[in-house]
């Protein structure tokens, strides 16, 4: 039989990863960023593509997001696409882009940066955008942070369910 104190271990790390995740979402959202969430791109050399960046805005303003260069790829139009939004809308920011044909297979990361302007201040937030070309280099997994927490919570709950069913 497991001892009473382990079980309530258990439930305690189940309650604190089920607590504390939603409360980092929520925190990202009172800060008054905007959250982006590019996917990762797969392409062959050669290929035209859209970089794409959806973006989910927490205030009113115009945002733009910025591309930088990088060597084996090119733009044949503009780095950078603007568009007005409103508090909770979201928008998918596209630049077309392209593959240089001799670039060799491998996981490329794209920078951008996103700028906006509150009460007369410019903020920026950076991140990258993952472009995939050829095979690549990675497995393929895609990594989602709540997956990663709601993984061990269900495994503790139901570790917790069986000892309740087995032990009356």
């Amino acid at each position: 039989m497991i001892p009473l104190r382990t079980n309530a271990i258990i439930l305690g790390l189940l309650l604190a990863m089920l607590l504390v995740a939603p409360m980092t979402a929520i925190a990202d959202e009172g800060d008054g960023k905007p959250v982006a969430s590019p996917q990762t791109i797969t392409v062959n050399a050669g290929d035209a593509f859209d970089l794409e960046v959806p973006i989910q805005a927490w205030a009113h303003s115009n945002y733009t997001v910025s591309f930088l260069e990088r060597t084996r790829f090119s733009f044949p139009g503009s780095l950078s696409v603007a568009h007005e939004m409103f508090s909770s809308d979201a928008i998918l920011f596209k630049v077309p882009c392209q593959v240089e044909d001799d670039a060799p297979d491998g996981v490329y990361r794209m920078a951008y940066e996103v700028t906006w302007n509150v009460d007369d201040v410019e903020q920026k937030v950076f991140g990258e955008v993952e472009i995939q070309v050829g095979e690549g280099t990675g497995d393929g997994l895609a990594c989602n942070s709540m997956v990663m927490v709601a993984g061990p919570a269900v495994l503790a709950f139901s570790l917790l369910i069986v000892q309740r069913r087995r032990y009356p």
